[in-house]
């Protein structure tokens, strides 16, 4: 199955989603280590992903592989 996004030149590697209140999100790996975990969001997880931003950059970090990421207390936890 291949997932169709806004942004046809990014990249999707090891993409972790999950799905809160009516919209799913995606976060894929950073395939080219220097922005920070993007996310994506759709309404339907067979429709057209939107890219959001970045969810998460550290200083001096790089290379972010395969977040998860969970809700617990209202709160999002990534990892």
């Amino acid at each position: 199955m291949k997932l169709k996004f806004d942004i046809k030149t990014a990249s999707q590697p090891d993409p972790f989603v999950m799905k809160d209140g009516d919209k799913y999100y995606l976060y894929p790996s950073d395939a080219f280590g220097e922005a920070g975990v993007p996310v994506y969001s759709a309404c339907d997880p067979l429709g057209e992903w939107h890219y959001e931003g970045i969810a998460a950059k550290f200083e001096g970090a790089r290379h972010y592989w395969a977040p998860s990421v969970i809700k617990y207390g209202g709160k999002y936890y990534m990892y």
